[in-house]
């Protein structure tokens, strides 16, 4: 190498170095070293090389400026972390090894094209197969396009192939039309497969190609091939063709056919002239021959006798897949090889078990399907049905979900035989199955921040058993992984998120030392809200503080149909922390970082409360976060129950307003009711609430009467009526009336008190209500009343019985309406009873007459009560106060004025109102009804 050229090349490490990881790096100098950079053209006049690069599919790469050490790159890939890709590496090393070489690539470059138009037009040699004597699906992988990997992963079955055929050398497989055709065939000692139907040169397997190397990969026969271009199947033709009694000098293929499937490999049938044909020997197992047999004897008879199962024990598999799991939303997908881009997968097994072991299967291994069922008996326990279904629920799905696998593999860990599974196998063979140990202890990530020359650097460590590892991506451990193997243990991930930044945290993140605050504003504040971040002594200085559960919060948010709920914690120090992030709480102090160390101890007991109080959230409980649709959280009002205990648990909820497809007042209505005793009523205070928001009795009795429980509250929101009492209320409204927001009943009623009201606690208004009910049962007969002496006249008999009647609702304390024609002495009768009124001093008494009526009434009075004292409160010069209505018997007035002075007269406690042609009063939407 010329002494210029050395420097070049010294000066092209030292640009791989700076601009990239170690781990890109490695991956591009791998790739140049299988073979997969292709130049493509120099141009002398801009330094320009222009390569083909595969990768996952054909990038074409420029790398400029060289001579001139200020090197220049781009690349077609999507890999955008700020740094060259693995692909720019490989070129780059291509550039290296080549130095001073340019014009003899473009002549080889221009030999070879014109070969190809010259001859690979006329002879397409298709792809060269290598390790033809034993196919396995990695060299499918590392040939094809991630395109075709992705076909093959959801094509349910392969292409059913026609035949098989042979030729010197050769050996197609065909399909009805020849459109899928795949031919094999060996030219120089070298075995190539392409497809007859394709005249297009390819340095990839196509579909078909693919499709029909990975059926024969994962076939009984992987050395398929090596038979083929040995010999040895045409040799093994004689002893076919014996066995059917023909002479070996016949045409093969005149008499049979070849198939080939994945279950049994090559097969061959008698076709054509063969066709019925059967072997001379009856012991080969012919169908026809079974048949017969079995006809001549019982089993045809007897064989609806149920037929005793043989026992196979479950088992399960740990193995890499060989799906394809490219990620087409990922723009950062190429930054990882598809060659490693696998996942592991679980993979149920049946088997017999050895003799003396049975946590192990020796014998009969095979893969489980539900059809095995039918031929035998494969005990299940209930953990393993959960399995099962997890695993079926995962295949299903297309995707490898992370709650869904970390379900199974908490399952895994129940079971008694579990394997894992040999490098480079994907078949289960008892040879493969490595016996295992599944650990409880999780896979974290842990992040280190340390100085390197005048850069501060963040590193991601893998925690994996106690020991923290530097991350590799190697065929054991790979990235977007949920299951990671350390030797014969196997390790779940701690969380998606852990699973997350494994695969998406790039190597040999750095800022210059002088951002200091910007490195950890920027990069490790945000990765220690849910990583563990350690500090070398060079960087930061850190202090740690235990910090005081104070508060626990719950904000509520929505999306698209679902309520959110995400919990939170308030800690002392002006710190708080949301549950589903998983660090520790970082404050940078001009320098110093305090570390505030968060109690998930308390924490987990807070997530534990909120997952009891509905039955799908225990199965969200390890996202830290829940989510309800509107459907289940309002349904039978569950949201009631919930803010109740959140009230009981003391948690603050947020965001409750913000909800805008949530109405409803999130407080349970509260009902409180008290009973005082009036003269002739008794009068209930009913006092709803939702939270702060009253609500009126008006506003109740509409929604009851019209059986609504829903009432419109101040703030805008609905509240619910409790229906235990919607029925209650429903009771109060029809045998009240309410007068000033509160509910009027009249003691008549009282048996209506004293049903609504399981707990009256009310002594006075329990003894009346007693009193009541015992004068009822004790009641035989209205007793005799004797006319006050100061009555001037005789009352007849009919009016001496409704002085009795008067008097027997005064002893009851109850109301009436007395009732009779006109002209039959009702005036006499009122003023005998309120004379008896007077005489045992209880009060002054007021009478609300027709205005026509006054003067009658006046003449009545003086007629016959004349020691009753009278006041007529009426004119226009009346005083409108009731100072002085002490002073007499009987206060007048007409139902116009009162009406107008109800607020004045209302003031003064009567011992008896009387109203004269008492239908005035009837309709209760009056006016003059509510005065009165």
């Amino acid at each position: 190498m010329r002494r210029d050229n050395h420097f070049i090349d010294e000066y092209i490490k030292k640009h791989i170095d700076f601009y990239t990881s170690p781990t890109v790096a490695k991956r591009g100098k791998d790739l140049y070293k299988k073979g997969r950079v292709y130049f493509d053209d120099y141009i002398e006049k801009t330094d320009s090389w222009k390569f083909t690069v595969l990768g996952s599919r054909e990038y074409q790469v420029l790398v400029k400026g060289v001579k001139n050490r200020d090197i220049q790159t781009s690349c077609t890939c999507p890999f955008d972390w700020g740094s060259i890709c693995k692909h720019t590496v490989a070129a780059l090393h291509f550039v290296s090894d080549n130095l001073g070489e340019e014009y003899v690539l473009q002549n080889q470059k221009q030999f070879q094209e014109t070969l190809s138009t010259n001859n690979r037009n006329s002879k397409n040699l298709g792809v060269e197969i290598p390790d033809y004597r034993h196919i396995d699906i990695n060299f499918v992988k590392r040939n094809t396009s991630a395109h075709v990997l992705a076909l093959l992963r959801y094509r349910q079955s392969y292409t059913r192939y026609y035949s098989v055929e042979f030729a010197e050398k050769t050996v197609t497989f065909t399909t009805p039309n020849a459109e899928a055709n795949v031919m094999f065939y060996m030219e120089d000692e070298k075995v190539y497969v392409k497809s007859p139907q394709s005249k297009k040169p390819s340095r990839q397997l196509s579909s078909d190609q693919a499709q029909c190397l990975t059926m024969i990969a994962n076939s009984s026969m992987p050395k398929f091939l090596d038979e083929v271009f040995s010999g040895r199947i045409l040799e093994s033709e004689k002893e076919k063709l014996n066995r059917f009694g023909l002479p070996e000098n016949v045409n093969f293929n005149d008499y049979f056919s070849y198939v080939f499937t994945e279950k049994d490999g090559l097969i061959f049938y008698p076709a054509n002239k063969g066709a019925g044909l059967l072997p001379v020997d009856k012991n080969t197992g012919t169908r026809l021959f079974v048949w017969l047999d079995k006809l001549n004897s019982n089993e045809l008879i007897l064989r609806d006798i149920p037929q005793k199962k043989e026992c196979r024990e479950l088992g399960f598999v740990i193995r890499k897949s060989d799906r394809n799991f490219y990620d087409y939303d990922n723009r950062y997908n190429e930054f990882y090889p598809d060659d490693e881009n696998e996942r592991y997968e679980i993979v149920p097994i049946t088997g017999k078990t050895r003799k003396n072991d049975s946590s192990s299967l020796g014998t009969h291994i095979r893969e489980y399907d539900e059809n095995l069922n039918d031929t035998y008996y494969i005990e299940k326990s209930e953990n393993a049905k959960e399995l099962l279904r997890l695993i079926k629920e995962l295949n299903k799905s297309g995707n490898s979900g992370f709650q869904l696998m970390k379900r199974a593999f908490n399952h895994l860990q129940n079971e008694k035989i579990v394997y894992g599974l040999a490098d480079g196998a994907y078949q289960i063979r008892k040879k493969d199955l490595l016996p295992i140990t599944l650990s409880p202890e999780p896979v974290d990530a842990v992040f280190e921040v340390s100085k390197k020359s005048e850069f501060l650097t963040m590193e991601l460590k893998i925690k994996v058993g106690g020991k923290l590892l530097t991350r590799e991506f190697s065929d054991t451990n790979t990235p977007e992984q949920y299951i990671y193997a350390q030797g014969n243990t196997y390790y779940f991930v701690k969380s998606e998120k852990v699973a997350q930044m494994v695969a998406t945290f790039p190597d040999n993140v750095k800022m210059v030392a002088s951002y200091q605050d910007e490195f950890f504003k920027n990069v490790v504040e945000p990765v220690s809200r849910n990583f563990e971040v350690k500090f070398k002594q060079e960087t930061f200085k850190n202090e740690k503080v235990e910090l005081d559960f104070n508060k626990k919060q719950l904000f509520l948010s929505e999306q698209n149909e679902y309520v959110i709920f995400t919990p939170r914690v308030e800690y002392n120090h002006q710190v708080s922390a949301v549950l589903n992030s998983t660090g520790n709480v970082l404050v940078n102090n001009n320098g110093l970082i305090t570390e505030y160390q968060r109690n998930f101890e308390l924490e987990n007991d807070f997530l534990e409360s909120l997952a009891g109080l509905h039955p799908d959230f225990e199965a969200q409980k390890e996202r830290k976060l829940f989510y309800l649709h509107y459907t289940d959280f309002t349904k039978n009002m569950w949201f009631y129950r919930f803010f109740d205990q959140l009230q009981v648990n003391n948690v603050e909820v947020f965001g409750l307003r913000e909800l805008k497809n949530f109405k409803y007042s999130p407080y349970k209505g509260k009902i409180s009711t008290s009973v005082s005793s009036g003269q002739d009523w008794f009068e209930v205070d009913i006092n709803v609430s939702f939270g702060d928001n009253r609500v009126t009795l008006n506003d109740i009795k509409k929604a009851v009467l019209n059986q609504q429980r829903y009432i419109q509250l101040k703030d805008g929101s609905v509240g619910v009526l409790p229906s235990e009492w919607f029925h209650k209320l429903e009771k109060y409204f029809r045998n009240g009336e309410i007068k000033k927001d509160k509910l009027e009943i009249s003691k008549l009623r009282f048996s209506v008190i004293d049903e609504l009201f399981d707990n009256l606690d009310d002594t006075g208004i329990l003894q009346e209500i007693a009193e009541k009910r015992r004068r009822l049962k004790t009641f035989t007969n209205i007793e005799n009343t004797e006319v006050p002496k100061q009555i001037t006249a005789d009352l007849r008999h009919y009016q001496k019985e409704g002085l009795n009647w008067l008097n027997f609702l005064d002893e009851m304390q109850w109301g009436g309406i007395l009732a009779d024609d006109m002209g039959l002495g009702k005036t006499l009768q009122v003023l005998a009873f309120l004379q008896l009124q007077v005489n045992k001093k209880l009060g002054t008494n007021l009478i609300v007459v027709p205005t026509t009526l006054l003067f009658n009434w006046e003449i009545e009075l003086k007629k016959f009560a004349p020691k009753l004292k009278a006041h007529y409160y009426y004119g226009s010069d009346r005083e409108k106060n009731t100072h002085d209505f002490k002073n007499y018997d009987l206060v007048f007035t007409t139902y116009g004025i009162l009406l107008r002075d109800i607020d004045t007269l209302s003031k003064f406690q009567f011992n008896y109102a009387v109203l004269d042609e008492s239908q005035a009063i009837k309709n209760p939407v009056s006016n003059r009804y509510k005065a009165a």
